[in-house]
């Protein structure tokens, strides 16, 4: 028997928003490199705020921890402020794979892929095949009556 969709439990399927949204995201080049800029804005801001900097320090810390590049001129002195960079290491480390995996895909073409063009001649050559046969019930090539399973 088939197990109902989680929608129809009556249980409300958050995480099926987040990865709807996340996947959306991931999956624009726009879409990406917006979520990167507002997760190190973000956090900046709320850096310089916990830690008593600028937000130009705290927009260039967020931009060396959440890219590990982490040249130790600043770094946070908190618990809130750690807690920060903890979250900002992980959000920006699986943006980081979406954004590399999106310029690879962009770089990197298979020669050997289809076109949507030569995908459609090959759908419709298909479509008449199928019809071919389905509505003869001889062979178009020696008139022989079809074998239909």
């Amino acid at each position: 028997m088939a197990r109902p969709h989680r929608a129809h439990e009556g249980r409300f399927a958050f995480d099926d928003i987040i990865m709807n949204w996340f996947s959306r995201m991931a999956n624009s080049g726009a879409g990406l490199l917006a979520a990167v800029t507002v997760v190190l804005v973000l956090c900046g801001v709320c850096y310089s705020l916990l830690e008593e900097k600028t937000p130009v320090e705290g927009v260039w810390w967020a931009i060396v921890t959440g890219f590990t590049v982490g040249y130790g001129d600043q770094y946070p002195a908190t618990t809130p402020g750690r807690g920060l960079g903890a979250i900002l290491i992980v959000c920006m480390f699986i943006l980081a794979l979406c954004l590399g995996a999106r310029i690879t895909q962009r770089v990197i073409q298979d020669r050997n892929a289809f076109t949507d063009e030569e995908q459609e001649k090959m759908k419709a050559t298909l479509a008449r095949i199928e019809a071919a046969v389905t509505t003869d019930s001889a062979c178009p090539h020696c008139g022989r009556p079809a074998d239909r399973p």
